[in-house]
């Protein structure tokens, strides 16, 4: 348990001891918050991380089940390589998002693999996923009417309302959130079904600011 009189002053430990009178502080005047970012300010931030690394969170409530399902893993973003995927609990499960391709790995099945001629949809679908990690408005909005918030201290929402077929059919709104201009924190899915899927994103690593070997290597399965 944190000892609350070591993070005293002296001077307030010897009062509580022997009642004597302290002479009042000024108190501090309050910080000045970061200026609420744009848009703009927000993907020039996420241009200046081309290598992101952190855990993950996903907690989905789905309708007609009391307790929401609850997944755990890790992310690895890196631009020009593509987006992966790695979940660890309830069960393994690996998605590798690259620009000519889909492979997803479940437990020690064989991988699935999608390309853009095989399955467009699906292959549609993987590569969202790496549009929001990497903010890429350019690809966002073609498919998706966009809505930016900035917030006074750096945070901003970003919420994206399909324009429609396919996506309208899948997804009500997707919105993203960070509590800085360069990093995202949270994903909330609404599906078109009512189920909701909410992403938390924590321990993010941003150096190196280029794959390891070990990295490139998850990437060349």
């Amino acid at each position: 348990m944190k000892n609350v009189f070591a993070a005293l002053p002296v001077a307030a430990v010897l009062a509580l001891v022997f009642a004597a009178p302290v002479p009042a502080e000024t108190p501090a005047a309050p910080a000045a918050l970061a200026p609420a970012p744009t848009l703009d300010m927000v993907r020039a931030g996420f241009e200046k991380t081309p290598v992101v690394r952190c855990a993950f969170r996903n907690e989905r409530r789905v309708k007609g089940l009391a307790r929401p399902l609850v997944s755990r893993g890790e992310v690895l973003v890196a631009r020009g390589a593509g987006l992966r995927w790695h979940q660890t609990r309830p069960f393994k499960m690996t998605l590798l998002a690259q620009p000519h391709r889909l492979v997803q790995t479940v437990d020690d099945q064989p991988p699935q693999v999608v390309t853009a001629a095989s399955n467009p949809q699906i292959f549609r679908f993987g590569h969202l996923l790496a549009d929001i990690f990497n903010a890429n408005i350019a690809a966002l909005e073609k498919n998706f009417t966009v809505r930016f918030t900035g917030t006074a201290g750096g945070g901003w929402t970003l919420a994206l309302t399909p324009r429609g077929a396919p996506l309208d059919k899948v997804f009500r709104q997707i919105t993203l959130d960070g509590a800085s201009p360069s990093q995202l924190d949270g994903v909330v899915i609404e599906d078109a079904q009512g189920d909701t899927s909410r992403l938390r994103f924590t321990d993010h690593k941003t150096a190196p600011a280029t794959l390891t070997d070990a990295e490139r290597a998850l990437f060349a399965k």
